[in-house]
């Protein structure tokens, strides 16, 4: 109970400093998305995490979003109508993070997540600055995804397992959620909010 409320507290924190920084994003919660992915005109999913993460396990149909690719949106031209985004996978939604690249349409629907939506809503005003019109950032991202008991796929296929990416915000991560044994994980920050804040300015692409 006491460890419950505890969860409870940090996730707060987390979701108030999210809300906070990146007031421009629009939030999609995990139950609308499941709904919407059920769905014909379903979005498509962009996983702002490393590739180590990615690897591991990630939202099904999700796509991979590489450094590069980040980094390329700053030479983006805001209203072209060109594609400044383009993604490594045969096709959009196949869960992959290899293949040619795709390029995305301005009006594509995008849905961006993350461990816990800190790096994701980094993403997605990234994705509005450059002309991407349809785009939300996952509240919450993978880890209120599989604490809610939805399923994370490694490729095609379902699998237990997620990566905590570090000590600190694996607290977050409900106990009954399977985490994958890496041993070399850092240690818990003083303040879970202020190891955010660092961990996106430190990917800052110059």
């Amino acid at each position: 109970m006491v460890k419950d409320t505890v969860r409870s507290l940090k996730w707060i924190g987390v979701m108030g400093l999210i809300r906070l920084r990146f007031w421009r994003v629009r939030p999609l919660s995990i139950h609308t998305l499941q709904g919407w992915l059920q769905q014909d005109n379903s979005p498509l999913l962009l996983d702002a995490r490393k590739a180590e993460e990615f690897d591991v396990s990630h939202l099904p149909g999700a796509q991979w979003v590489s450094p590069a690719a980040i980094a390329a949106l700053h030479s983006g031209m805001p209203g072209s109508g060109r594609s400044p985004l383009s993604l490594p996978g045969s096709e959009p939604g196949s869960g992959s993070r290899s293949g040619m690249d795709t390029l995305l349409p301005l009006d594509q629907p995008i849905v961006v997540y993350c461990s816990v939506g800190y790096r994701s809503a980094r993403l997605a005003q990234q994705l509005q600055a450059v002309g991407y019109r349809s785009v939300w950032n996952l509240e919450g991202s993978l880890f209120a995804w599989v604490n809610a008991g939805y399923s994370v796929h490694q490729g095609d296929r379902p699998v237990p397992q997620v990566h905590p990416y570090n000590a600190s915000w694996s607290a977050l991560l409900h106990p009954s959620v399977v985490q994958a044994d890496l041993s070399n994980l850092s240690q818990p920050a003083a303040n879970l909010t202020e190891d955010l804040a660092t961990d996106a300015a430190d990917e800052t692409p110059d």
